[in-house]
């Protein structure tokens, strides 16, 4: 490891740099992190405490089911319909008779 670059580096870039070779050294870099670590603070926030998911999922469901329905009842009136329109093309369908 080049140790004059990473200096550089750091004093180009407003860092530090350590270098730990024994215990000893890496304990005293671990207290100087510990010093130099912004500290987390509590903050207030709200959470809800019941879950909202199920409104849009719900809607989803009721959509889905509707649409369902709605092909379902649109395919049963063209089958009606074919149905009426074959029964009245064999009705008019010329009939042989048998002399």
């Amino acid at each position: 490891m080049d140790v004059s670059l990473m200096r550089s580096i750091s004093g180009a870039t407003g860092g530090r740099f350590f270098l730990g070779q024994d215990q000893h050294q890496l304990a005293e870099i671990y207290q100087t992190l510990d010093r130099i670590t912004p500290k987390n603070y509590k903050t207030q926030s709200y959470r809800p405490k019941r879950q909202l998911f199920m409104y849009p999922l719900g809607l989803g469901v009721l959509l889905l089911l509707a649409y369902q329905l709605v092909m379902f009842g649109w395919a049963s009136i063209k089958g009606l319909l074919a149905r009426k329109s074959s029964l009245e093309t064999r009705s008019e369908a010329p009939r042989l008779s048998h002399v």
